[in-house]
């Protein structure tokens, strides 16, 4: 870009380099007051925007800038970033593809361009992106995590291994690299690697819960229940692809769970106050709202309540464990779902224990749960848990449900593959 024709330039871009964020934007400004059209401030009174978190006041400096100078590829990319941070993902990909088409070898470009289209959900797009991202710079170690990233979510496991070993060899002390490359490795049926990846995770990260859980898996363990932080980091980073996910595995349990439900009892059946356990982003919501009077719901992930209060169907959400939360709450509830959620809760004893004692007199329960043999429960390859039909029949009896209705169904297919599960209708006696 051409030098700022204003003298205070120099001193502007000396403050800010200095971190004098407020003393650089005063001079900025006051050179956009006699020069209101000077790309060169106009692009780094954006930046140092973009810088102070200041998206919305970033994007519009960023945006005069492009505009008089749209043949700059800097600015084009950095306001590409600032789209990218505010969630507008196509304005991204717009400004990134601009960026491109003026410098097709700017690999930061590249790289970015590859984060706007994982963020949309076009993968196989992306995936060219991070190509070209490490051909032009071979020792970019996030473009070859995410590469490997890639590739695994498109089930091409060799390859993503491959790209997450290179990732490491360039950062042999990340814990996220050797999260993803044990999860690769596993998939693949590597085991001993995949061990030692997470076995040198925890000496890293002692405290790392996901570890220990892909762990106990590999390991052939089975723990009472999965680690609360773990569950949560998973779903806050599917929330955005949450329920396109859930489509194409196939997923229709709450609409099994509900059509079970009238037929159990009316069209017309209402419910004083329902409790949506582990919401997720509301699938269940506007299905049940109809026939609650108050419709609560919780769950571990902040990411996934958000995305249901946007459905505006419940009444009150919260971020928390649905157990705690349930012994904690002064509520009483006549109907209490659980969809997909037991998959992540081997020991369903402290479940039923809060569920009784949160609940009225002949409430209904009502919960899916994928399908194993014996007598309880186990954690499976996958890293969920399945439940016997014989242990829920046993906890029923326990706490006093009778089994209204039950019903054989797939929970999802996975790798082409039914999982067997079933659905569950009890009623406090």
């Amino acid at each position: 870009m051409s030098n700022s024709p204003d003298k205070l330039f120099k001193k502007a871009s000396n403050k800010h380099k200095a971190g004098e964020h407020a003393a650089a934007r005063l001079l900025y400004q006051r050179i956009l007051k006699r020069h209101p059209e000077d790309v060169d401030t106009l692009y780094m009174l954006g930046t140092l925007y973009a810088e102070q978190g200041d998206l919305l006041k970033a994007s519009r400096y960023l945006l005069q800038a492009a505009n008089h100078a749209p043949r700059s590829p800097m600015i084009q990319n950095n306001l590409g970033n600032v789209y990218l941070q505010s969630g507008e993902y196509e304005e991204a990909v717009l400004c990134y593809q601009k960026t491109l088409m003026i410098d097709a070898s700017m690999s930061q470009a590249n790289y970015n361009l590859g984060q706007a289209l994982m963020q949309l959900g076009r993968l196989s797009e992306a995936l060219s992106y991070y190509q070209k991202t490490v051909t032009l710079q071979p020792h970019y170690f996030s473009a070859w995590f995410n590469l490997g990233k890639v590739e695994m979510a498109l089930g091409q496991y060799d390859k993503a291994i491959a790209a997450l070993r290179k990732a490491l060899e360039l950062q042999p002390d990340s814990s996220l690299i050797l999260h993803s490359l044990g999860s690769a490795l596993a998939v693949a049926d590597q085991n001993d690697e995949a061990i030692r990846c997470y076995e040198r995770l925890l000496e890293l990260r002692p405290e790392d819960e996901s570890a220990k859980h892909a762990l106990a898996v590999l390991k052939g363990e089975t723990t009472a229940r999965a680690p609360q932080g773990h569950v949560a980091s998973i779903f806050d980073e599917l929330s955005t692809s949450f329920e396109q996910h859930l489509c194409e595995l196939g997923y229709e349990i709450p609409a099994l769970i509900y059509q079970s439900l009238i037929e159990q009892t009316s069209e017309d059946v209402q419910f004083k106050h329902m409790l949506d356990m582990g919401c997720g982003t509301g699938l269940a919501g506007p299905l049940f709202s109809k026939h609650a009077v108050q419709l609560d719901g919780v769950d571990l992930s902040p990411k996934m309540v958000e995305l249901a209060r946007a459905k505006e169907v419940y009444s009150q959400l919260e971020t928390a464990d649905l157990i705690g939360y349930l012994q904690q709450s002064e509520d009483k509830y006549d109907l209490l779902l659980a969809t997909d959620v037991f998959v992540y809760l081997g020991d369903l004893h402290p479940v039923f224990k809060a569920v009784t004692e949160s609940a009225q007199a002949g409430a209904w329960f009502l919960f899916s749960i994928e399908l194993c043999e014996g007598d309880d429960y186990q954690l499976c390859a996958t890293g969920r848990y399945a439940q016997s039909a014989a242990y829920i029949e046993r906890l029923a009896k326990e706490f006093g449900f009778s089994i209204k209705a039950e019903q054989d169904v797939t929970v999802r297919e996975e790798q082409g593959k039914a999982v067997p599960g079933k659905i569950y209708l009890l009623q406090l006696d």
